[in-house]
């Protein structure tokens, strides 16, 4: 991320210069590493923030939850979702979401495939909806996470989802 521009904590949107690090990754089939930090992001009405298909995100984590928190600081904005992964993989590992009162999911993975798709340490505070939505995933790993307060749903698994996998714990928490 450093590489790129991004710097944690520094109170200035790292919108852009996330999507360009997602791109280079994507292209050179490398994992993304998210420094210890809160990385400031915004919504332009996106459907989604950041598109994570075929990507491997890695942060800092203690405990159940990331260390590299994605904040989106704009409380204006909508997005249906912070993070999607969409008719591939996805593997995430301690990384949290921080959504603002107007987003409605915090991860959405849809038709992801088992394959190396897990996600592992992260957490989803804030989001309205649903903090994680899961939805025609088949063979997702998922261990060690926090859904979201204050969502109608922490987890909501459903259409057609199967054998996807929770290990100890996965944890609602609400406020």
């Amino acid at each position: 991320m450093i590489s790129h521009g991004v710097i944690p904590g520094d109170g200035v949107s790292d919108t852009e210069q996330i999507r360009l690090a997602l791109d280079v990754a994507r292209t050179n089939r490398k994992p993304v590493y998210f420094p210890v930090g809160q990385y400031d992001i915004e919504s332009a009405g996106d459907n989604a923030i950041f598109n994570v298909t075929n990507l491997s995100l890695a942060g800092e984590s203690t405990g159940y939850t990331g260390t590299s928190i994605l904040k989106v600081s704009d409380n204006s904005a909508t997005a249906s979702s912070v993070l999607y992964a969409g008719n591939g993989r996805v593997q995430i590992r301690g990384v949290g979401v921080e959504c603002n009162p107007r987003a409605m999911d915090g991860i959405h993975m849809y038709k992801t495939t088992g394959q190396g798709t897990w996600i592992e340490k992260a957490g989803v505070s804030g989001a309205t909806h649903t903090g994680w939505l899961i939805e025609q995933a088949q063979g997702a790993v998922i261990s060690n996470v926090i859904g979201s307060p204050n969502a109608g749903a922490g987890f909501l698994i459903y259409v057609n989802s199967y054998n996807t996998q929770f290990y100890a714990p996965a944890i609602v928490e609400y406020q």
